[in-house]
Order: structure tokens, then sequence, then C-alpha cells
């Protein structure tokens, strides 16, 4: 039977855990003084016993408590990771640490822990976001498991949240009713640098219709990254960090060429997102923001037949799987594919009759 227990440490005290495995007495640390967290490594190690699934090979790694765990984690991140996704990843770390407890990275292989992880965290957030959180602290711990701290991934377990399948490009219906909705304003303004704002507003979303860029990648946009002579942009800073190089078509050449020197420089990240989500609740619509755009081009890419590869290279994905999404995306699509083989039924017929 375990039992739990205080051990004097220099500084005060640590609970520890005193049990019997196939014979022998352990005696491990729960890493913390705090009576709660404790428990809950107690209960975690009990159920595993009772179960059967207790390995002593867990708890003879070295010991490391998951905030320190996520310090160092975080530390080698530095070295391949954006600030904003690591600012986004720790707040991740914290929320996790603040419902498991700061307990040895051993005891998380846990079930019922984590399942009333999943339970209380996927009532508060959308299920996507539960995804992204999974997905992370499921990296994470792979990252844990290369370095010893872990036999297996706890969040194996943990499966993903449902997510209800919506359409993420526009139709040509919705997108005529924002450009409408901008053309009616550019006749009522009369401040100049409002006006000069929105005719390079509307010249950037349909410079994104025309790339798929993602928005910071036009925003930093310089004339040095353009060949017009090749019609080609090279794009450094992507957000896999590779070199990307998109074709421009006469309409995106064009829309380059209007602007000044200084391109869509001048305009801010936020302010265009907020006034794409502003015309977009004025024409009626849900659910689009001005991401929407790439996800239009990519369509309409797979719509006039090119092929899945060609559309990930232009969106520059690091994995065909995130493009796979737009393939799926437009049940027109998927029913234009299937009456092509209404054009092959007669050779079809016929090699099954020869």
């Amino acid at each position: 039977m375990a039992q739990l227990r205080k051990r004097k440490t220099s500084d005060g005290f640590t609970y520890v855990i005193d049990f019997r495995i196939n014979g022998k007495r352990v005696v491990k640390s729960t890493g913390t003084s705090d009576y709660k967290e404790a428990m809950k490594v107690f209960h975690a190690i009990q159920g595993k016993i009772a179960s059967g699934r207790f390995k002593l090979e867990d708890f003879e790694r070295v010991e490391i408590t998951l905030s320190k765990f996520f310090e160092e984690y975080f530390d080698y991140a530095k070295s391949f990771k954006k600030e904003k996704t690591l600012y986004n990843e720790r707040f991740i770390a914290r929320r996790f640490v603040s419902f498991a407890g700061d307990v040895n990275l051993a005891y998380l292989n846990n079930p019922r822990l984590l399942d009333k992880w999943k339970t209380d965290y996927a009532s508060k957030v959308r299920p996507a976001t539960f995804n992204i959180h999974r997905r992370f602290l499921h990296a994470a711990f792979n990252v844990a498991i290369k370095w010893k701290y872990l036999n297996e991934n706890p969040m194996a377990s943990v499966s993903k949240a449902k997510t209800e399948e919506r359409r993420l490009f526009m139709t040509a219906d919705e997108l005529r009713k924002i450009i409408e909705l901008i053309d009616k304003d550019l006749t009522t303004l009369r401040v100049k640098r409002h006006l000069r704002f929105l005719r390079e507003f509307r010249l950037l979303l349909h410079f994104l219709l025309n790339t798929g860029m993602r928005r910071h990648e036009a925003l930093k946009l310089q004339k040095q990254d353009i060949d017009f002579a090749r019609s080609l942009i090279h794009l450094e800073e992507t957000k896999t960090g590779k070199t990307r190089i998109i074709p421009m078509n006469a309409a995106s050449k064009e829309i380059l060429l209007q602007l000044g020197d200084d391109l869509f420089s001048k305009m801010d990240l936020e302010h265009v997102s907020r006034k794409f989500g502003i015309y977009v609740r004025r024409a009626g619509l849900t659910g689009f923001r001005l991401h929407s755009l790439r996800h239009t081009f990519a369509t309409n890419l797979i719509a006039a037949g090119v092929d899945i590869y060609t559309v990930s290279r232009l969106l520059g994905h690091s994995d065909i799987r995130t493009t796979m999404i737009y393939a799926k995306s437009n049940t027109e699509l998927l029913k234009k594919a299937v009456l092509l083989l209404d054009t092959q039924r007669e050779v079809r017929v016929e090699e099954i009759t020869a």
C-alpha cells in the first residue's frame, strides 16, 4: 500500500511516496511541499499500481518537474521558433502547469488526470483551440522522450476534439459585396489620408487574392523582393523560415506598379485585419477574416485544375497535409470530379466487355 509522508530537506520539507512494487520498496519524491499537488502524484501512482500499468523505469529516470522541463524546452526552442510562437506556447505551458500542478514529469502518464484536463479545458475553449494546445504539448513531450525524461508521450492518450468542418474560402458573390462596400465608401470619404488608406486597402485585398501571400508577407514586401522583368516575387522571411518564390500574374503585377516605393509597408497588420472584419460584418457575412483570401486563392487554383503539390509550393506549406484541406473545401469541386466519370463511361464499358 502506498503512503504519502514528509521528508526533511535543507530548505524545509517535500512530500515523498513510499510504496512496494514487485517486492521492492520504492521511495520517490513528489517534487513539491504542497499537499494538494503531492496528492495528485500519489493518486496517479496508486491508480497505475492498481491497474497494473505501473512501470518502475518511468520513475527511475532523471527527475524533473513540469515547469523545469518547460524552462529547458523553451531555451532549446528559441533557436528555431519565432518569438510570437514562443509567447503563445509559453501561455499554453503555464495553463497546463496550473491545472496539472508542478509535478515530476514522469507522473504525467496518468490517463485520469489527462481526461480531467481535456474535459475541463475543452469546455472553456473552441475545439480548434483545444487541438492547437494539445498539439503543442504532444510535440513538447516528444522532446522530453528524446531527452530521456519520459518513456512514452502522455498526450498520446488524449484524443483530439471534434471540429465542425466549415467553409474557409469566400465565393465570388461574397467578395463582390465587400468590394462594393469599399467602392461606396471611396465615393463618400473626404479626408485624404482615409481615402489613401482605403484605396491601398482595396489593392491589398486583390493582391492577396492573386498571390495567396500571408498578411505579414504582403505588408513587409519591399521593392528589392520583386523581379518585374521575370514577374517573380522573392520572399525571404516566411512562416516556415524558407525562401519562397511567387510568380506574378498580370493583376498582381499591375497592383504593385500602381503603388509607390513603400508598397504596403505603411499599413498596420492589425489595422487591415480589423478593417476587413468590419466590411465582413457590414456585408452580412460571418466566419471570414483576412486570411480567408489565402484560402480563396488556394481553392480557386484547385478549381482551375492545378494539382495539390503545385498549390502547396505556392502557399509555402512545409507539409502537404496542410494543403489537403483546400482539396476538400468545395463541394462543387467534388461534384465536378465525379461527373468527369460520365465522359469516360463508354470507354470503361468497352474495356470491361473486351
